[in-house]
C-alpha cells in the first residue's frame, strides 16, 4: 500500500494524461487508458510510454496505439 501515480507520456515526452494519483493498496490493479489526452481529446496513432511511479521507484513501458 502506498502513493502510486500512473501517467501516459508521448514519445517527445510531454505528459499526455494522469490516469491514477493516489493512495493504491498493494496488488493488481486494472486502469484503462482509452486513448485520450486530459482534456478527453483523442490521441493519434503512436509510441507511447506509460510511467508508473511508487514508493520512490520508477518504471516505464512503451506501448503502440493504433486506430
Amino acid at each position: 500500500t502506498g502513493f502510486t501515480r500512473l501517467s501516459v507520456f508521448d514519445a517527445a515526452g510531454r505528459k499526455i494524461r494522469t490516469l491514477s494519483e493516489g493512495v493504491l493498496t498493494a496488488g493488481e490493479h486494472d486502469i484503462a487508458w482509452l486513448a485520450s489526452n486530459q482534456s478527453g481529446q483523442r490521441v493519434g496513432s503512436g509510441l507511447y510510454v506509460l510511467r508508473l511511479e511508487s514508493e520512490g521507484q520508477v518504471t516505464s513501458r512503451r506501448i503502440v496505439c493504433t486506430r
